[in-house]
């Protein structure tokens, strides 16, 4: 059996990054903080950015991709469907695409110890995505920005061991929180964001299969960890292990 753990190294609105490893090696769903701040997550677990096989990118926005230019004069393989990949390369000129790889959506792409499946999500943006990563402990999805969910995500997040979801508001904060009026139609639209009431619900339809929930992309202004967690939990029976990630610092690794 394989040695499986998974973190978060940022979550939230300003920046998103999910690390996977199996036996050593290891993929980055999303690379939107920092250079610097990879860098020492990695140092802090003895991990090099030789053992990173590929960066999996779920949409184009700034707190998705802040550093694949970095990662890419690292040698790193970016992942992403063309379109999202044109638009990596039409706000960063400079980028070396030679590194990119296209995976349409909905396909699987194999590589040593990963295979890594992608399935469409409704987020603003050119042609959002989840993913789901297999292993022999159990699968781990990650799925954030979404702004509805259909019966191809419920079945997705329900073959999984480990989810990273999006908790992103609390519906009563946001609507009579400071944001203009067009921003709140915006995040609480279908390709918006998630609130807490509906990842509980999201959650509560995948039944049994998912052991631990992590929630993320907590809005700053209009969520807190305990109010997720407390508005989640509502919605569950209690078999599912639910915490929240941090916004500017690792989560705890999940040992699968």
């Amino acid at each position: 059996m394989s040695n499986v753990r998974a973190c978060t190294i940022c979550s939230g609105s300003s920046a998103n990054a999910v690390y996977i490893e199996i036996d050593g090696e290891a993929v980055l769903i999303d690379a939107g903080c920092n250079i610097k701040r990879i860098s020492s997550f990695l140092y802090e677990i003895g991990v090099f950015f030789r053992d990173i096989k590929a960066v999996f990118i779920t949409h184009e926005h700034c707190d998705h991709i802040k550093c694949v230019s970095s990662l890419v004069r690292r040698k790193i393989p970016i992942i992403a469907n063309r379109a999202t990949l044109n638009n990596i390369k039409a706000f960063k000129p400079s980028i070396d695409d030679s590194f990119f790889r296209e995976m349409p959506t909905g396909f699987t792409a194999r590589n040593g110890n990963f295979t890594v499946t992608s399935f469409k999500t409704s987020h603003d943006c050119v042609e959002s995505v989840g993913y789901v990563v297999k292993t022999d402990k159990g699968n781990i999805g990650v799925f954030t920005d979404l702004g509805v969910y259909d019966d191809n995500i419920v079945s997705a997040i329900s073959g999984c061991k480990l989810v990273f979801i999006e908790a992103n508001h609390d519906e009563e904060m946001l609507w009579n929180g400071r944001y203009p009026y067009p921003l709140k139609q915006r995040i609480a639209g279908n390709r918006g964001h998630l609130s807490n009431e509906q990842c509980g619900k999201l959650l509560a339809e995948c039944g049994d299969g998912v052991k631990f929930a992590v929630l993320s992309h907590l809005s700053k202004e209009n969520n807190t960890p305990e109010k997720a967690l407390s508005d989640v939990s509502k919605y569950l029976s209690g078999n599912i292990i639910l915490s929240v990630a941090p916004r500017r610092e690792p989560s705890d690794f999940i040992i699968l």
